[in-house]
């Protein structure tokens, strides 16, 4: 069974909660190649709201996508690791990283 972490989204569980209501459909599956830009730049945005003031500003400043989409690429590629990403429709909602 996969040991999997929380979800990192773009929206508040509050807005998720309210669509909801409206009928929103959130769609779950495995990650793919096509996924990887969508969750590097979530990561890399997550992680320089997240730590500013807790890491230094150079450590910050030097994360990009070029270097998250290798990151995730390699991370998928690894046996017994697994990503799984969340759409609303056709828009991405987030992702959790996995392992079995």
């Amino acid at each position: 069974m996969p040991q999997c972490g929380t979800f990192m989204l773009y929206r508040s569980i509050h807005q998720l909660n309210e669509q909801l209501k409206g009928g929103f459909k959130m769609i779950i599956r495995k990650a793919n190649d096509s996924d990887i830009e969508l969750i590097a730049n979530l990561y890399i945005g997550n992680w320089k709201k997240t730590y500013k003031g807790l890491l230094p500003d150079e450590l910050l400043s030097s994360l990009n996508l070029r270097d998250g989409i290798q990151k995730w690429q390699e991370y998928l590629q690894k046996e017994r690791h697994m990503i799984f990403v969340a759409y609303e429709y056709e828009k991405f909602l987030g992702f959790s990283a996995c392992k079995e």
